[in-house]
């Protein structure tokens, strides 16, 4: 709203604008940030205005006649996102294939999504990898790139998968085919990257077809983590964690700077991988050496209780400088780190999937009290248990 000789004030309880696609989860998540903003900080006014019921977003009004404070803009639409900015209002957008200039954007960083995503397929020892993506769609090219710089550290190349260009031949009846014959072209056993997790059911599904075994024969990992497409396919999707609820509040931190006053034009909002949901697509260990396999196993088995690289060469018969090498050659890191990675990821599985307290899970892993393993897990996530739980977690 405007007030005297046109100077933006802030009422009391702002109104803002959400053009914010909710039917995928980082659109839902987006905005489940922005509502724990405003409950914390506002109340605000929220008003989804984005339609449904198969209406176009077309059909909105003009958006300079909306008596609102402030827009956060997550949509495909380009005419929508371009009338937003228009309006001058505080904003902080989502561009489609580049930030738009001169106001706080969500920057995703998809190269760091490929990353991970290797990471976690060369953890279990799969050493030929692949990628399947979309043609001519900028994130999906960046976490390829992401995803192969990973890789290439290794000393492997990824099979590339290429999408075909006719519209006719995108529709699954056609492309299941040709995703078939690519599959069936690829060593095995490998790890495949998937662009986002509707990519990774269609992997899946494609395997299912021509009847080869997921994880065994090809290990699959998605992006974004969205319960119902994982679940839903067979075997269940691996999938990378990013963090929208917390984009989200920051999206909402931001906009109401801008609407108190503060020039917050040059800021951003970074979208962050922040870890891996393992679940059936990616269970397989595929390390062909004995004993590098055999102390994975031991370490990955035993990651509920307190662990010393001592206990690890205990059982295998091995110099720990030669293990540790093994390791870093064959892994990609020594064996205390493996060590750590285990035991970080059975806490982040125990506050995701139980209803446990810190104090419970931090007795059943053996830890000094909640403390000490509030210290050693912020030391790796860079957030303390409580609240990656309350970002990520147990929901009851």
């Amino acid at each position: 709203m405007l007030c005297f000789r046109g100077v933006r004030c802030m009422r009391r309880n702002p109104t803002v604008m959400l053009f914010i696609d909710t039917s995928r989860v980082f659109g839902r998540e987006v905005f489940r940030g922005v509502t724990r903003y405003s409950h914390l900080q506002g109340p605000w006014i929220l008003r989804n205005t984005l339609p449904f019921f198969g209406k176009s977003a077309r059909n909105l009004p003009r958006l300079d006649t909306f008596d609102a404070d402030g827009l956060v803009v997550m949509t495909p639409d380009k005419k929508v996102i371009e009338q937003a900015v228009e309006t001058g209002l505080p904003i902080v957008v989502k561009g489609l294939n580049k930030p738009v200039p001169g106001v706080p954007n969500f920057i995703s960083d998809n190269i760091g999504a490929g990353q991970r995503a290797a990471q976690h397929l060369l953890s279990l020892g799969l050493r030929h990898l692949a990628y399947c993506g979309y043609h001519g769609v900028s994130w999906s090219q960046e976490r390829e790139e992401g995803f192969a710089q990973r890789v290439a550290n290794q000393g492997c190349v990824p099979c590339i998968y290429e999408q075909p260009r006719s519209r006719q031949k995108r529709e699954w009846r056609n492309e299941s085919q040709i995703m078939v014959e690519w599959l069936k072209s690829l060593p095995k056993p490998i790890g495949i990257m998937a662009a986002n997790d509707d990519r990774g059911q269609e992997v899946i599904e494609a395997c299912r077809m021509v009847g080869i075994h997921v994880p065994d024969e090809v290990a699959v990992i998605g992006v974004d983590n969205d319960e119902i497409i994982c679940e839903q396919a067979n075997p269940p999707l691996s999938s990378i964690v990013r963090n929208y609820e917390e984009a989200g509040y920051e999206a909402a931190r931001l906009l109401h700077r801008w609407i108190a006053g503060e020039n917050v034009k040059d800021k951003n909002v970074v979208i962050r991988s922040t870890q891996v949901i393992s679940r059936q697509s990616t269970n397989v260990l595929a390390i062909e050496d004995p004993e590098v396999a055999e102390a994975v196993r031991f370490i990955r088995q035993v990651a509920a209780r307190p662990l010393a690289v001592q206990d690890v060469l205990e059982t295998v018969a091995i110099s720990r400088r030669r293990l540790d090498q093994k390791f870093c050659r064959i892994v990609g890191h020594p064996i205390h780190r493996e060590i750590t990675l285990s035991r970080i990821e059975r806490i982040a599985r125990l506050l995701l999937e139980t209803n446990r307290s810190v104090t419970q899970i931090a007795d059943d892993l053996g830890f000094h009290g909640p403390d000490h393993m509030g210290r050693y897990f912020r030391r790796h996530k860079g957030i303390c248990p409580t609240d990656y739980r309350h970002r990520y977690g147990y929901r009851t």
